[in-house]
């Protein structure tokens, strides 16, 4: 009885989030937490076959805030993920918020992400990344 369940889990499966609120929020941590797991970002961002997920980082302040947390993430703080809201821009395009903060004593402002997400053949995918 377990065989075909077992079947299933090993190959085919996509773990990953599909609505596009949690598909930036999975984009964000993954992308702050796990930058080198290209397979897992292009498969949620719309990049080309060889371009970089880091290619989203077009500009100063979104880059600050990435390398700013990665440090934080590497000497040890915990940081949460969360969705703030969600913008629809138009039927393919929405823009969602995710903040992340700190999970520490010191009470520190979070940062925000403006995620842009369009949807192409039914699935949503990440296009753009800024930072206040």
């Amino acid at each position: 009885m377990a065989g075909p369940f077992l079947a299933l889990g090993g190959g085919g499966c996509d773990f990953r989030p599909s609505a596009p609120e949690s598909r930036a929020e999975y984009f964000v941590e993954k992308f702050i937490l796990k930058p080198a797991a290209h397979d897992d970002l292009r498969a949620v961002a719309a990049l080309g076959e060889t371009d970089s997920p880091e290619s989203l980082l077009t500009e100063l302040p979104v880059r600050t805030a990435v390398i700013y947390l990665r440090a934080r993430a590497q000497a040890g703080v915990s940081l949460g993920f969360h969705v703030s809201g969600s913008y629809p821009v138009d039927d393919d395009h929405k823009t969602v918020d995710v903040v992340v903060s700190e999970d520490t004593v010191l009470t520190l402002e979070p940062v925000r992400f403006r995620v842009d997400m369009t949807r192409r053949d039914k699935n949503w995918w990440v296009t753009r990344l800024q930072s206040d």
